[in-house]
Order: structure tokens, then C-alpha cells, then sequence
């Protein structure tokens, strides 16, 4: 459902899903991010690697995966992302 909603508000015309999401992961970061973030460029390597885990706070169904994984993909193509579960299962907190 969530992916309809979204293709329905920002599909033009001759576009596909994937490049809807990609020109909307890209404007929005570069309305946050802009050039980048100032404590973050002073105070962290360049190189620095590291590695996350997303937890959630509270039961729920699993949505927005393609999302996280696009945004990685414009941040950092390097970044490897693994999923353990799949859009539509459900989760327990924690």
C-alpha cells in the first residue's frame, strides 16, 4: 500500500518506480545534507567505516527497505546493506 501511495504522488510521466524513488531520495538529500553535515565533516575521518543495525521501538509491519536502501546507494555506493527480513513481516520490538 505504501508503495502505491508513493507511486501515485510522485510517478510523471515516463517514469518508473525506481526512478521516482531515486529523484526523490536526491532532492531530499540534498535539501537536508545540502554540502554536508558541519559537526560531521570537523569531527569524523573520511575513511571512517562503520556498521548499524536498524532496531524498532515498537511492534510493527516492516515497510521502506527500498527506501533505506536507496538512500545508502546515493550516500555511499559502497555501503552493503543485508536484509533479515522483508517488506510486509512483521516485527517485535527490539
Amino acid at each position: 500500500m505504501l508503495r502505491e501511495r508513493f507511486d501515485a504522488l510522485l510517478i510523471g510521466p515516463g517514469m518508473t518506480h525506481s526512478t521516482a524513488l531515486s529523484a526523490f531520495v536526491r532532492r531530499a538529500l540534498a535539501e537536508d545534507v545540502g554540502s554536508g553535515d558541519m559537526t560531521t565533516l570537523g569531527t569524523v575521518d573520511p575513511g571512517a567505516r562503520g556498521h548499524g543495525v536498524f532496531i524498532v521501538k515498537a511492534d510493527c509491519v516492516l515497510a521502506g527497505l527500498d527506501v533505506a536502501r536507496e538512500v545508502f546507494r546515493h550516500v555511499d555506493p559502497s555501503v552493503a546493506m543485508v536484509d533479515t527480513r522483508t517488506g510486509g513481516d512483521r516485527c517485535r520490538a527490539g
